[in-house]
């Protein structure tokens, strides 16, 4: 006679284990009971060093205007004991060899056994690339003397192709994601990514994505699209 057994339904923090971006859990009184790969990748802290401790401690997170945000009293644990709903915000805080980093959260919660048991994930990607990038248009980082309108001569010595990937530079795709959405090999990426730098005569993706952008060679919306979605660029060529 055979049994029928009975399927163990799947644990959702097992699931977010596996999630390619950052994920960290907190149990209601802000302590850290899961910390993914995407997160110590991002962070640079592995599990061991940071489950159990408080995630204010490990984040130290301050919002767009410099103020604190991550504290015992953490807003966003409030809300959610309030039942409310969280939406996605900026974060600005350092890895574990001191490099600041921006990271874009989301929030989502797992419910507990009764309410004020529930389970609060962050998962986060890295946009600190769309802060540089406007620290450098604001500061007038590759901005020609007297050049505020479209540079023609410029757009003329761009290729097609180059002026396509200048786009998706700016959108926050890394030379891998270039290949792939345009079907090349990354080498081909990174010779038209130096023939770029080199008509701009600038030095890095970031200064040509900036002056691009005040020659208005990009189209409007482009950045905000990217940053809207929260793209992460990892920098690499």
């Amino acid at each position: 006679m055979s049994q029928t057994r009975a399927k163990r339904r799947p644990d959702p923090l097992e699931l977010l284990q596996r999630t390619a971006d950052g994920v960290l859990a907190v149990d209601p009184e802000g302590r850290i009971v899961l910390w993914n790969a995407g997160a110590e990748r991002l962070l640079g802290y592995p599990a061991r060093e940071v489950l159990g401790r408080r995630c204010c401690e490990v984040l130290e997170g301050c919002d767009p205007a410099g103020n604190r945000v991550c504290h015992e009293g953490c807003h966003v644990l409030v809300m959610v004991r309030r039942g409310e709903l969280v939406q996605n915000y900026d974060l600005l805080t350092r890895t574990k060899d001191g490099r600041p980093i921006w990271l874009n959260m989301s929030t989502l919660v797992i419910p507990g056994s009764r309410q004020g048991l529930e389970t609060t994930v962050h998962v986060f990607r890295d946009v600190t690339y769309f802060y540089r990038l406007q620290e450098l248009v604001r500061n007038g980082h590759g901005q020609a003397p007297e050049q505020e309108g479209p540079a023609e001569g410029v757009v003329e010595e761009l290729t097609r192709r180059e002026l396509q990937i200048l786009r998706l530079i700016a959108e926050g795709l890394n030379t891998k994601g270039m290949a792939d959405r345009l079907c090349v090999s990354p080498a081909t990426v990174r010779n038209h990514v130096q023939n770029i730098l080199g008509k701009l005569e600038v030095h890095s993706r970031l200064e040509a994505v900036a002056l691009a952008m005040r020659r208005r060679l990009l189209g409007r919306g482009t950045e905000s699209t990217a940053a809207r979605e929260g793209r992460p660029w990892d920098g690499r060529r």
